[in-house]
């Protein structure tokens, strides 16, 4: 509250930032053409529209000396003459100690009604507005007691009452000489409010998104104005665009898609918090406008995020600006400009908002998908619920709801208080301790506690991971269950009523969740209840609840306690029954959709025998209304450990959880779609971006602490050192430089097998052009095949540099770096030329600071692959080539993709190079023309040839058959490998990429392919192979590869 003097010698060095002229709030002098030309072109319907209503008010006004006192709204910032009716309407208001509005709306316009027309009043006139407008907002600030209904919120809520007001009156009238004293001690208290503001919200979104609450009608609705007001009005009075210095608000979007249940009939939302309930409609009056801000806020400094706020508005289903402020659309010239739409995929099935306290999972994004809130941790009591740990399911219909409303909160503020807002009416446990203390929330005078929690803050997300298989989320709520010492008069102080309350929950897509809560009360006594409530009646058989709503349906089967009592509570009289008593609501204008979805039943189920330690296992499957009977679901226990196996589909999953010690468990697949067998999590999974990548971070130190300490074998080469030492021992073959890196590093051509001299008349796609393939290089005329061998061009594939470092000895030798003789290798390559690039990316390759990756993990490998950007999360794939090349302020560790300018060779712009590398192969290729080339890299699974893209048919048949003799190969040497691609023609949503390989066939008719061979890491996906074994692999290739030249060689022949 602002009430410190503030002079003008004293005065913050800032202020001297703010402009004298008027108008200056919002637009002023130099931004003015822009916003005409906006209102007479991209936006002129929307002026249209406003200037209608200003003539139909300047008509009535015509005839009339005054207008009468009225909150005029919006028109205050007409004309003199409402301008005028306002400010005695707020006179009047006091008077009758009565609120103006609960929103500063009005009165903000009122104050850039005297900015706007400032040069169109006389000194007396400015003057008497202004000190009219200070005189109406501070009395509502000191009233005593305060007048009802006026919101005097700060900056930790919405930020749109009175208070609000106090900005702009110090922005726009500072330096006038009017009311100056308080102008100025507004202007800085104003700003300085406005800045607590941000910086709570930026705690609040963190790197996920959201706002000052989690309750959509909120967060989506009023709470945006305040900061979206202040960015625009700093930057009209001071000229300087701050909203880039607080990315959180571009973040709003992001948490609109997560929120977002697509359903037939219009988008739907969970409902969490104080919404209504009578819809559950996501509230989208003022989105349309919120995201064209964002667009124009932070089109150049936020692209993605800009980009997905036009997503946001394509998927409106009305798409038209809010009245509320109707300057905005005259504001958005930045927004013309802004990225166009982007429609993100490839997002995971879960997002943790950590500090707005929710877990969203989802099957999909479609009406017939499955979708999920878990209430768990957060920072923000705003219009929150004592909900730790519900759920809300919908599929087709809400099966697993919300239960009470805020409708008529002034007639239904008891039901409210009383239930709506407790424990009871969520999806939790409830722990019966007499005498407990009640829980308080606005609206009504709270008079009982029906079991439930004392704390909206303090529950605690224990574990999450979120995979292309499954969720896992683990809370702990046993703080928001305790409510502090409770003195009792002439009695024992009453107690805490628990020690433990938790809850895991698998999500199993697309319709399969299976519930494990461990509740420890500390008397046995305490009665509890496990609560599912539904929209309508439920059907309840033996331990199987049966729940419908509109077209979707819900099993919940219990399968611990196994004496569970399974009890509904509901219909007429029982709706929302609690602490003894039916918390009725006024339903006058609600339909019986709408009193569905406020909740008319729960079920209770309760542990047949009393005992302090309970534990609760519940399976819950959804469907449409065909589905007929729940999955076959079978209870395991295992001493502390109970679980349940579940048929899905073609698959059998198993899950297991831990009774005692630390939460957790394991989870098991077994069938078609692919074995699983691993713990659950014990971590957060962190997720940053809008793609919330389920790669978790690694800093640099933590990516080196990971380095194991070993031995590489002696045969194996990892650094360009070793290389450049092999090198050197080269004396059959021929070693030249054909490029250098940008990091100065040198790229070595190897030739073994003289060149033959054959007909060179044009370049190959001149040559296809022709119809004349040999025009180009009459290759049928050489005698020897000729293969090309191109190492790695992501640095960290060095598996590739040891094959052919190792075939380079044995080219030399007869023996591998191993010792091994390999003379029938050597007699094939003695019958080819051979053309080896040991290393198509040195930069990357020294920055390979393991020299391998064999054993690591697969963090270790998207580290130092990929990279990470400068919030130490992975860039990951296929992130990390939507930028290219890999420069920017974004960037941190530069993975080894790439070279020393953010270059992957293997995505070069190969019409116009950026970087020497690509550039100097193909001159190879060309220059060569060889019958067989390969790109050397290196993956996860098992060694694999890659289907050639943008090459004919018949190239690609070449391959396939080369993948299956290579196969064969390995088969025989009881080496890993995969199964033979299909040749086809591109095309599909997503085509393959036009690469190094792609662009070696191009310039040499070349028959070429890209090669993965196995990292041999230590992972659940990864082909597990030894060194000896990746070795075998790669001069299996080169075998294979030389067979297959020199067998077309002998058929030609």
């Amino acid at each position: 509250m602002p009430g410190t003097k503030c002079l003008s010698e004293k005065l913050p060095d800032w202020t001297h930032r703010i402009r004298r002229d008027h108008p200056r709030l919002f637009f002023n002098s130099d931004t003015w053409p822009g916003v005409r030309q906006r209102a007479l072109g991209t936006e002129r319907q929307w002026y249209l529209s406003i200037k209608r209503q200003v003539d139909r008010l300047a008509e009535a006004a015509t005839s009339k000396d005054k207008l009468a006192a009225k909150e005029y709204g919006q028109e205050a910032a007409w004309s003199k003459k409402c301008l005028d009716a306002s400010l005695r309407f707020y006179d009047k208001c006091y008077e009758d100690k009565k609120s103006v509005n609960w929103y500063s709306t009005s009165r903000v316009h009122a104050t850039l009604a005297w900015d706007w027309i400032y040069e169109d009043l006389s000194e007396a006139q400015r003057r008497d507005f202004m000190s009219r407008l200070v005189r109406a907002i501070d009395r509502v600030l000191k009233a005593r007691p305060a007048i009802y209904r006026e919101n005097m919120s700060g900056y930790s809520t919405g930020f749109y009452g009175v208070k609000n007001c106090l900005w702009f009156i110090g922005c726009t009238a500072f330096g006038t000489g009017i009311e100056e004293e308080k102008v100025n001690e507004w202007l800085v208290w104003g700003r300085n409010e406005n800045m607590k503001l941000l910086e709570h919200r930026r705690k609040a979104c963190g790197d996920d998104g959201g706002g000052a609450s989690a309750t959509l009608g909120y967060v989506l609705g009023a709470y945006p104005w305040s900061e979206q007001n202040f960015f625009y009005t700093w930057l009209s009075v001071t000229g300087e665009n701050i909203a880039p210095d607080w990315p959180h608000s571009a973040w709003l979007a992001n948490y609109v898609i997560w929120n977002w249940i697509e359903a037939n009939g219009g988008p739907l939302e969970f409902g969490y918090g104080d919404r209504p309930h009578t819809k559950n409609a996501i509230p989208t009056s003022q989105l349309y406008t919120h995201m064209a801000n964002i667009r124009h806020l932070y089109g150049e400094q936020r692209p993605k995020e800009a980009a997905l706020a036009a997503h946001v508005q394509a998927l409106l289903p009305q798409k038209n600006y809010s009245s509320s402020w109707f300057i905005y659309p005259f504001l958005l010239a930045g927004a013309d400009d802004s990225p166009d739409s982007f429609a993100p995929e490839l997002l995971p099935m879960a997002r943790h908002f950590e500090n707005m306290g929710q877990i969203i999972m989802r099957s999909g994004t479609g009406k017939d998908d499955t979708y999920c809130m878990f209430s768990c941790g957060g920072i923000l009591a705003q219009h929150r619920h004592y909900d730790a740990l519900n759920f809300v399911i919908y599929h087709k219909g809400f099966l697993a709801l919300d239960s009470g409303t805020r409708y008529k909160e002034f007639e239904n503020g008891e039901h409210l208080a009383n239930y709506y807002a407790q424990t009871v009416a969520h999806n939790c446990v409830v722990i019966h301790q007499p005498g407990e203390p009640p829980a308080k929330y606005w609206g009504g005078t709270v008079v009982g506690n029906h079991g439930g929690q004392h704390k909206q803050i303090g529950s605690v997300v224990k574990s999450f991971e979120t995979n292309e298989d499954y969720v896992y989320v683990a809370g702990d709520a046993t703080a928001s269950y305790h409510h502090g010492v409770v003195k009792e008069a002439d009695r024992p102080d009453l107690p805490e009523k628990c020690d433990l309350v938790t809850r895991q929950i698998v999500f199993l897509p697309p319709d399969h969740f299976v519930i494990f809560d461990r509740v420890v009360s500390t008397d046995a006594g305490y009665k509890k209840d496990w609560l599912l409530h539904t929209a309508n009646e439920p059907q309840i058989r033996n331990k199987t609840i049966r729940a419908d709503h509109r077209e979707g349906r819900m099993f919940c089967t219990t399968l611990l306690p196994k004496d569970a009592v399974l009890k509904a509570v509901g219909g007429p009289g029982k709706e929302f029954w609690a602490a003894g008593k039916n918390w009725d609501i006024v339903k006058d204008g609600l339909s019986d959709e709408s009193l569905a979805l406020i909740g008319q039943w729960r079920v209770e189920i309760t542990p047949g025998k009393a005992s302090k330690k309970d534990v609760f296992l519940h399976v819950i499957q959804v469907g449409g209304k065909d589905l007929r009977e729940a999955s076959q679901i079978k209870l395991i226990e295992s001493g502390d450990k109970h679980g349940v196996r579940i048929k899905v589909a073609e698959a059998t999953w198993q899950v297991m959880f831990n009774s005692e010690g630390q939460l957790g468990g394991r989870i098991k697949r077994s069938g078609e779609a692919g074995r699983i067998d691993r713990a659950l999590v014990t971590e957060v999974q962190k997720q940053v971006g809008i793609a919330a990548r389920e790669y978790p971070a690694m800093t640099y130190e933590q990516a080196k602490a990971g380095i194991p300490k070993r031995k590489l074998p002696d045969f194996w080469v990892g650094s360009m050192k070793k290389l450049e030492e092999q090198l050197g021992m080269v004396k059959i073959g021929q070693v030249r430089i054909i490029a250098r890196t940008p990091g100065g590093r040198p790229v070595h051509l190897v030739s073994y097998g003289s060149r033959e001299q054959v007909a060179h008349k044009a370049n190959f796609n001149s040559a296809v052009g022709g119809r004349l393939e040999s025009a180009y290089m009459d290759k049928e005329a050489r005698r020897k095949p000729v293969i090309l061998f191109v190492g790695p061009v992501h640095g960290h594939e060095v598996e590739a540099l040891t094959g052919l470092t190792n075939l380079i000895a044995i080219m030399e030798t007869g023996k591998d770096l191993r010792g091994t003789a390999q003379e029938s290798l050597r007699e094939l390559g003695r019958k080819c030329r051979l053309l080896m690039i040991p290393a198509g990316n040195p930069d990357g390759i020294d920055r390979l600071e393991p020299r391998s990756l064999h054993g690591m993990g697969s963090r270790d490998l998207r580290f130092w692959g990929q990279g990470t950007w400068t919030d130490d999360t992975f860039c990951g794939w296929p992130q990390s080539k939507r930028q290219h090349p890999m420069v920017g302020d974004n960037v941190g560790f530069l993975g080894c993709y790439f070279n020393d300018d953010g270059v992957n060779p293997m995505h070069d712009e190969f019409f116009m190079p950026m970087s020497p590398e690509a550039p100097a192969i193909l001159k190879v290729a060309a220059e060569e023309g060889p019958d067989l080339a390969v790109s050397l890299h290196s993956h996860e699974n098992k060694p694999a040839l890659l289907r050639p893209a943008y090459v004919p048919l018949e190239k690609q048949e070449d391959i396939r058959h080369l993948a299956v003799s290579y196969y064969s190969m390995l088969e025989e040497r009881g080496l890993p490998h995969a199964a033979p691609f299909k040749a086809t023609a591109e095309g599909g949503k997503y085509p393959a990429p036009f690469n190094l390989t792609s662009t070696m066939y191009h310039v040499s008719g070349t028959s070429s392919f890209t090669f993965e061979c196995p990292h041999g890491l230590d992972s659940e996906r990864a082909c597990r192979v030894g060194f000896d074994a990746i070795l075998d692999i790669q001069l299996s290739l080169y075998e294979a590869m030389m067979q297959h030249e020199l067998a077309k060689k002998a058929t030609s022949d």
